[in-house]
């Protein structure tokens, strides 16, 4: 996988750069030489043997399969594991409590990089303009996104929540 004009570039490193008072995304190679500016949401996943429109299906298929190759799992089950940990994070599930060996302060060490990275992607769909109205690669993510919920049985195809299974 690459980008029109990067064919011969085995590695690149992603940073968010100001171009006056837009934020762009660059590409260095490794030595630091700047090989693109873009717009990110200028930016498709496309291949020659596959319509655009039928993307986000394509890439769908190759997300399954992935998830079953590395997980050993369907995608409803990787879908409904993930939510689940996060729900279990975010209630503390288990009805005590602990406390924590990080302090406040070593936690926000830990995630200073993430929320430095968060901020800039956040920045960069801010400040973005989308080429179309189509959002490029972001509508692309989302039509994804939107697919594996459908096709996982948690979404229905007019957006509305789908009943969840009867418990055995």
């Amino acid at each position: 996988m690459t980008m029109d004009g990067l064919e011969n570039v085995l590695t690149h490193t992603p940073r968010p750069v100001v171009e006056g008072k837009r934020i762009k995304l660059a590409l260095y190679d490794e030595n630091g030489k700047e090989l693109i500016r873009a717009n990110p949401f200028a930016i498709n996943i496309s291949r020659e043997d596959i319509a655009d429109k039928d993307m986000p299906q394509a890439l769908l298929a190759e997300l399954a399969r992935t998830v079953n190759t590395q997980h050993g799992a369907t995608l409803r089950e990787f879908l409904i594991s993930r939510a689940d940990f996060r729900k279990q994070l975010l209630y503390a599930s288990d009805g005590g409590s602990v406390k924590l060996g990080e302090t406040l302060a070593e936690l926000r060490k830990s995630f200073e990089q993430t929320f430095h990275d968060l901020l800039w992607v956040l920045a960069l769909i801010i400040g973005g303009e989308p080429p179309s109205k189509g959002w490029g690669l972001a509508h692309q993510f989302i039509g994804v996104y939107r697919l594996a919920l459908i096709e996982a049985k948690i979404l229905k195809p007019d957006n509305t929540i789908a009943e969840p299974p009867a418990e055995a």
